[in-house]
């Protein structure tokens, strides 16, 4: 018969503490990986987090690089079509000064053409007494001239005055239908000539039969639109004028009543303003418009002229030294108008 071996006090004390270890080994095995899972899943969150902030950041670097070179292009692309539209515009006006050119040189030749035939049905004293004509013409010419120089240097003051000058390759001399305006300062005004001038007539017309008996005669008519006046008539004989054709030199000067005379050049070019009136009752193919220029209104004449050009109409510049007034002479020359 097998015997029973009875545990004793030290086995049972053994047999705890191998479960006691083996339960704090479990717990270590347990922590360590809870802890390991922690770890990980906080390294996957920050990695995560930061290349979400990476193409983020990307993201709004391509978004601005995108409006920039949008806004270049549409900056661009208005740039091309101003530039387009100015291209145009000039092409237009090229063609429009060609054939303009083109419409002058055949109107040139056509008159020199009838001025040839005319002459060559002259006959030879016909033709003496022509060339006498031209050559008179000439010399009318040149003395006017060298009295517009003599006024010049008369009215010029010490220090001298530079003028811009750009030349008018292709021009028209002025008919009878021809209006004038003083710019000064920037202002523009009405110069009333032919009314004036008809004042002249009446008041010589008046004193005929004294002024008759004098060499010469002076007097003064207006004002008429803010201008006067001064005229001069000279009955003696001088070869070239037009006493030696049995009339008398005249001679005339327009004086403004105030300094401030006229409208300002960015009103003047405004519908309703006095110069817009006058320009709108004239016919823009008939009429050449003068326009006697000082040396402070240079910029506001280009501006007038444009205008004018568009309008249609032919621009007349007259500069005038500072301080001389308008000038008048029936020796004189028509203005020569683009």
């Amino acid at each position: 018969m097998r015997r029973t071996r009875t545990k004793t006090e030290n086995d049972s004390g053994q047999d705890s503490f191998l479960d006691i270890v083996a339960n704090i080994v479990g717990i270590l095995i347990i922590l360590v990986v809870v802890v390991g899972a922690r770890t990980q899943k906080d390294w996957i969150s920050e990695a995560t987090a930061k290349a979400q902030q990476e193409a983020l950041e990307k993201e709004g670097e391509t978004t601005e690089a995108i409006r920039k070179a949008n806004a270049r292009v549409t900056r661009e692309t208005k740039e091309l079509v101003q530039l387009a539209g100015k291209t145009r515009s000039a092409n237009e006006d090229l063609q429009f000064r060609f054939m303009e050119r083109n419409q002058l040189l055949a109107i040139t030749e056509e008159a020199r053409r009838q001025l040839e035939e005319k002459r060559s049905s002259l006959g030879s004293d016909d033709q003496d007494k022509f060339r006498h004509q031209s050559e008179l013409f000439d010399v009318r010419r040149k003395l006017d001239e060298v009295e517009r120089e003599r006024i010049t240097l008369e009215c010029r003051k010490d220090e001298p005055i530079v003028l811009r000058h750009l030349p008018t390759p292709l021009a028209k001399i002025a008919g009878d239908s021809e209006i004038h305006f003083r710019l000064s300062n920037g202002r523009i005004a009405y110069v009333p000539f032919h009314e004036l001038e008809r004042e002249v007539i009446a008041d010589f017309q008046r004193n005929n039969q004294v002024s008759r008996n004098q060499p010469k005669h002076m007097g003064t008519v207006g004002p008429i639109g803010g201008f006067r006046m001064k005229y001069l008539v000279n009955f003696q004989s001088r070869a070239g004028f037009n006493s030696a054709m049995g009339r008398p030199s005249v001679r005339a000067s327009f004086h403004p009543v105030r300094p401030d005379i006229g409208e300002k050049t960015g009103f003047a070019l405004n519908e309703g303003s006095g110069f817009n009136k006058v320009i709108a009752a004239a016919h823009p193919h008939q009429t050449v418009v003068t326009i006697w220029t000082y040396p402070d209104s240079f910029a506001e004449f280009r501006e007038i002229k444009n205008w004018l050009h568009n309008k249609g109409f032919a621009t007349a510049g007259r500069p005038l030294p500072d301080g001389c007034p308008i000038g008048s002479s029936s020796d004189g020359t028509r203005s020569s108008a683009q």
